[in-house]
């Protein structure tokens, strides 16, 4: 069987403890990465943007999902 890399997942949270739970859940089957915050999750699509999925929280403190969305757009 041919060793193909897993998709890639950028997961943003400002809670700890949703963080901790989505690298246990999906990192059998993707490679995850976590952000903690909007302006966290920019930093790292801008040095890693090669992401085949994001899954972000709406409301986020520094960055809000919506206006992380619109600068990605």
């Amino acid at each position: 069987m041919p060793n193909t890399p897993r998709p890639r997942v950028l997961i943003i949270d400002d809670e700890p403890a949703i963080l901790a739970v989505y690298p246990e859940v999906l990192g059998v089957d993707y490679q995850v990465a976590v952000a903690s915050s909007g302006q966290q999750a920019l930093a790292t699509i801008a040095s890693e943007p090669d992401f085949d999925v994001i899954l972000c929280d709406y409301m986020m403190p520094d960055l809000d999902g919506r206006a992380l969305y619109e600068h990605l757009q």
